[in-house]
């Protein structure tokens, strides 16, 4: 008896096994069938016009559908031609406004060379002057020293011709420095009039350099602005290109349903594309997997309903209380 009722609950598990996966197997088929039938629709529409009147109203929406995309075709097309143009557009205003900042920065490179060496030169005769003013300040230093040893030389009674050839020698050492001072208070004056000079033309450049920094910055903002609307456009185009894209293939999605319809239609009357006879074969061949598909889960059923649904019953007691004896010893090792 054990055994018995045992054998009918693998039985019964085997068969509901079966049939899920009949099941899935009868899902998947479907879809096949579905993407076939439309396949052998859009292959033979148009070979559907003469022998079923009703399929007429599908095939005004596929061709209504066609008219709409051979619009958005020329639309998409049109907009590509003005990306294109807008690309060259684009290309020649680079190009210009490369060959202008070249030629700026060309005119402006003799400036920039002049105005280093001025500002070298200006550094240059900063430090001449520099040194100047600093022997002049240590000039002026030597005839404090020179004037008391005279004076002191002077009071000597009676001087003899030591004293005369020393005072002598101070004297033309004082010309010496009054003569050198002279030197370097002129030299000093040429230093600063050359850095005035050198000021002069320096403070030019200058204005010449920030004249052509603006130039620069003027053509690069007119340039940057022109562009900015041609990238604008070119961004618009492109975007009317993807909705033309995404319309058509909503289009496209939208013509499924009239080619399932016709290619039913065409299986059903077996008349098969012209160009591709072997698309009909392939739809009866998917709609035969799935009759057999279906009967075999209708017989599984029917062995399902005349088993015994004691047995069955009590095999399921059975298996649920195996399973829950092995749960409980489980957690208990776990523990």
């Amino acid at each position: 008896m054990a055994a018995n009722f045992f054998t009918v609950g693998i039985h019964e598990l085997s068969r509901k096994a079966t049939r899920l996966w009949l099941r899935a197997c009868h899902f998947l088929l479907r879809k096949k069938l579905r993407k076939a039938e439309i396949e052998l629709g859009w292959l033979g529409w148009q070979q559907a016009d003469y022998f079923d009147p009703e399929l007429h109203a599908q095939i005004e929406k596929i061709e209504q559908f066609e008219r709409e995309q051979a619009q958005l075709l020329n639309v998409s097309a049109d907009f590509s031609a003005m990306v294109s143009d807008l690309e060259t557009q684009r290309a020649a205003q680079r190009a210009q406004f490369e060959n202008e900042l070249a030629q700026i920065r060309s005119d402006r490179e003799p400036v920039e060379k002049s105005t280093a060496e001025l500002e070298s030169q200006l550094r240059e005769q900063r430090v001449i002057l520099k040194r100047f003013r600093a022997a002049l300040t240590e000039l002026k230093k030597l005839p404090k020293p020179l004037a008391k040893r005279h004076a002191e030389l002077l009071a000597i009674e009676p001087q003899t011709a030591e004293t005369r050839a020393e005072l002598l020698r101070i004297r033309d050492e004082e010309h010496r420095i009054a003569g050198e001072k002279e030197e370097l208070q002129k030299q000093s004056l040429r230093a600063e009039k050359e850095i005035e000079l050198i000021e002069i033309e320096l403070n030019r450049s200058r204005a010449q350099l920030d004249e052509s920094m603006k130039i620069e910055h003027e053509v690069r903002k007119k340039f940057e602005n022109v562009d900015r609307k041609l990238v604008g456009k070119i961004r618009e185009c492109r975007r009317e290109i993807h909705f033309s894209s995404k319309h058509m293939n909503v289009l496209d999605s939208k013509k499924s349903e009239p080619f399932l319809i016709i290619g039913r239609a065409l299986a059903d009357s077996d008349i098969a594309p012209i160009n591709q006879p072997q698309a009909l074969a392939h739809v009866h061949n998917l709609r035969l997997q799935i009759e057999t598909t279906l009967r075999r889960i209708g017989q599984s059923r029917t062995k399902s309903a005349q088993a015994d649904r004691v047995q069955v019953l009590r095999f399921y007691v059975l298996a649920f209380a195996i399973i829950l004896i092995a749960f409980c010893a489980l957690a208990a090792r776990i523990r």
